[in-house]
């Protein structure tokens, strides 16, 4: 069930960029970052909210420009006016990256696995969880991430949106 409404909570903000004339999207590294004209995404190489090494053009939870070290989830420009306008300029992070959690998590019988905000997995008696971020499309005024992964040792494909 916690997979289910985190699945459900990452195809709502993705469809969210649906009404947007723009939308891009980039990776950095293993992360993906998506842009929509007022809402921003972080998505982790592990699928978790709370991406660090935000490209130029983006606005973490304080806005301005980026600080060292800052991690971008899921920020939204609430006035609709331009990001670095109205007060406040921009709503988020929704998820605070990490705080005091951002992750998702699956259980198959009872081995539990978590992918973490962090960069990290947790595995219990299921054997690991393992994946990426496959890729990104931005197509018109929709942009999603992608990731596959595998778990129970292998005997899992995991894919999400």
């Amino acid at each position: 069930m916690f997979m289910r409404k985190n699945y459900f909570f990452f195809a709502f903000l993705l469809t969210f960029f649906a009404g947007f004339n723009t939308a891009f999207s980039q990776m950095s590294g293993t992360n993906c970052f998506l842009k929509g004209q007022w809402l921003e995404i972080g998505v982790l190489n592990n699928g978790a909210f709370g991406a660090g090494g935000i490209p130029p053009g983006y606005h973490p939870h304080l806005g301005g420009a980026v600080p060292s070290g800052s991690f971008l989830a899921e920020t939204y420009d609430m006035g609709q006016d331009g990001w670095l306008v109205g007060a406040p300029s921009c709503m988020g992070d929704y998820t605070y990256p990490g705080y005091p959690f951002e992750g998702w998590g699956l259980q198959v019988n009872v081995g539990r696995t978590h992918a973490f905000q962090s960069g990290g997995y947790m595995n219990t008696a299921g054997g690991p969880l393992t994946g990426t971020v496959t890729g990104y499309t931005k197509i018109g005024g929709s942009a999603r991430a992608y990731w596959a992964g595998t778990a129970s040792g292998g005997g899992l494909q995991v894919r999400q949106e």
